[in-house]
């Protein structure tokens, strides 16, 4: 009965939510409403895969002089690369970039490469050659000092997959072992040069109180969230797993804290598709991954164990 109830109350409130911003958006009820749809259809539309230009800094972030090096690498599906986002270079990877340099003291390069539509198999299958030549141009110069950051962003369009090929689309298990596959394979390439991977989990929480977002209107509100933590719980397996490696550390980034975020989330996140970031989304998303990397660095740096390890 309570269950009949709780829905029965979800229903009420996505009728009235749908009235509100039908008449605050100046649409009739029926207009608002085929519009959402369309945008919900356009979200859940995965077959066409399109690689994005790639793009990459063309000098080094500098602030001084520095002697440490560091390259980094940002690679996935859209969110990568930087979708939604209208400046000429993408606000995330240049962010996080200048962040690090700051906080590290440090020259950084930065490359990011991105999927529209890419699962992380497809991430694996199409970045790997890039991480590869990554890691061999480090090698070919033994006196390099430059430290390598992946982060890879993915899940959205796994669980969208899922759900638009059910009962045959792949669950979280299925995305964790890919995962895993790609990790292994960063390993096998790295060698035994020190390596540090990023899994970020997907900045949902930007479109929060933004009412342009999708995402966060009735009904995907009531589920994207809940369906959205289970692919990202297999990143912090992942990353946990591979606690004991001094050589590839793995770190994985939870959902910001809004109380403690660099940016109140609200209005102007998210761009006009109602999906992806804004520039201004994707800066308040970089603020709060450089941090999360600049933490992790200060707990290692006073980690006492034995054996090589990458400083990032």
């Amino acid at each position: 009965m309570k269950g009949i109830e709780y829905g029965l109350e979800r229903v009420r409130n996505t009728i009235g939510e749908f009235k509100k911003n039908s008449e605050n958006s100046a649409m009739s009820p029926r207009l608002y409403f085929d519009r959402y749809i369309e945008n919900i259809q356009l979200f859940f539309t995965n077959d066409k895969k399109k690689v994005l230009q790639s793009g990459q800094s063309i000098l080094p972030v500098r602030v001084g002089e520095k002697n440490k090096k560091v390259r980094l690498l940002i690679l996935g599906d859209s969110l990568a690369r930087g979708v939604g986002c209208l400046d000429a270079s993408p606000v995330l990877p240049s962010t996080v970039a200048k962040v690090l340099s700051l906080a590290l003291n440090a020259d950084v390069e930065w490359r990011a490469e991105g999927l529209i539509g890419g699962t992380v198999s497809d991430i694996h299958t199409k970045y790997l050659p890039i991480i590869s030549e990554e890691l061999t141009a480090q090698e070919a110069d033994p006196e390099s000092n430059t430290e390598i950051v992946i982060v890879i962003i993915c899940g959205v369009n796994d669980w969208k997959t899922m759900l638009t090929e059910f009962p045959h689309g792949s669950g979280p298990h299925s995305f964790r072992a890919h995962l895993q596959a790609l990790i292994s394979d960063i390993k096998r390439r790295a060698g035994n040069r020190p390596v540090k991977v990023v899994l970020p989990a997907l900045p949902l929480m930007c479109g929060e109180g933004d009412p342009n977002c999708v995402l966060q209107r009735a009904p995907l509100k009531y589920f994207v969230s809940a369906v959205c933590s289970f692919w990202d719980l297999q990143k912090k397996y992942v990353a946990e797993e591979a606690m004991t490696d001094k050589l590839c550390r793995i770190q994985y980034i939870g959902v910001p804290d809004l109380s403690m975020s660099f940016a109140t989330p609200g209005e102007g996140n998210v761009c006009p598709d109602g999906v992806h970031p804004s520039s201004q989304g994707y800066l308040w998303w970089a603020h709060h991954i450089a941090q999360a990397i600049i933490q992790q660095t200060q707990i290692e740096s006073v980690d006492a164990s034995a054996g090589p390890r990458s400083s990032l």
